[in-house]
């Protein structure tokens, strides 16, 4: 009896690790702090900005080019935006929304993107 209480118990305290360990790292969908005063960077500065420069960039979503990537433009030109899941803060937004974009530059081999950290509607 006192082997099988034994594992039982390993086995729960096993389990409840990998809950822990799953669970680390998630972004929380609540609130956090937003920079408001960072200025608003048209597409065309973006895309001459160096690699992981932070960015906040303002425009409409006007299609999904495949997966979590999608295509953000405004007057000055298009980039292509990788917004995963927890980045849209719960927000619907449609090609007619005008969005504001909190991320960072992401140059590679393959062109100019945006790695967004939080989508919100204007």
């Amino acid at each position: 009896m006192r082997k099988i209480l034994y594992i039982m118990s390993l086995t729960l305290i096993a389990g409840f690790a990998c809950l822990s360990v799953a669970n680390a790292g998630k972004h929380h969908k609540g609130g956090g702090y937003q920079n408001t005063a960072m200025p608003v960077n048209t597409i065309a500065e973006v895309l001459v900005m160096e690699d992981d420069t932070p960015v906040k960039v303002s425009g409409k979503i006007t299609n999904q080019v495949k997966g979590d990537k999608y295509q953000l433009a405004d007057s000055t030109g298009t980039v292509i935006v990788e917004i995963e899941s927890e980045a849209w803060g719960g927000n619907t937004i449609t090609e007619t929304d005008e969005v504001i974009i909190l991320g960072e530059v992401d140059k590679d081999k393959n062109g100019t993107e945006i790695d967004a950290k939080s989508v919100m509607k204007k």
